[in-house]
């Protein structure tokens, strides 16, 4: 049986918005990291992309991820275009949500070498999102 991607329709004009939260989030990543926030890094990288993630699915499927499965989004990434760059980049952003429970409710904190590898696979998604929507956002 496959499992049904729940999902919210929103404008298609509404990535403007969460691609401007995204690169919020990562410039406070980036800036978290640099001042030796690890933890805080880490949790701000994955917003980052999930907000570049809802940024590429708003703009080409009028719609974003509404489950409580963060796979779900993963998935939807894959619906946009069926290529080589759409699936490695939705199973990069798969490991970026890889960390969310470590550095937002477990009781250890998050090591510096995976922070770097999160805010490094971060940069790179919203790279990619950058590259598929429109210029000027």
């Amino acid at each position: 049986m496959t499992h049904k991607i729940r999902t919210t329709e929103i404008s298609r004009t509404a990535y403007v918005t969460f691609m401007q939260k995204a690169e919020q989030f990562l410039k406070t990543a980036a800036v978290c990291f640099k001042s030796g926030d690890y933890n805080a890094s880490a949790a701000n990288a994955v917003h980052a992309c999930i907000s570049a993630s809802d940024a590429l699915c708003a703009r080409h499927l009028g719609k974003r991820a509404s489950g409580e499965k963060h796979s779900d989004a993963v998935n939807l990434i894959k619906t946009i275009k069926s290529s080589d760059d759409f699936t490695n980049n939705a199973v990069r952003f798969g490991r970026v949500l890889a960390i969310k429970s470590l550095a937002e409710y477990e009781e250890r904190l998050v090591f510096k070498n995976d922070s770097e590898t999160v805010l490094k696979n971060a940069e790179k998604f919203l790279e990619f999102v950058r590259k598929n929507l429109p210029e000027g956002n």
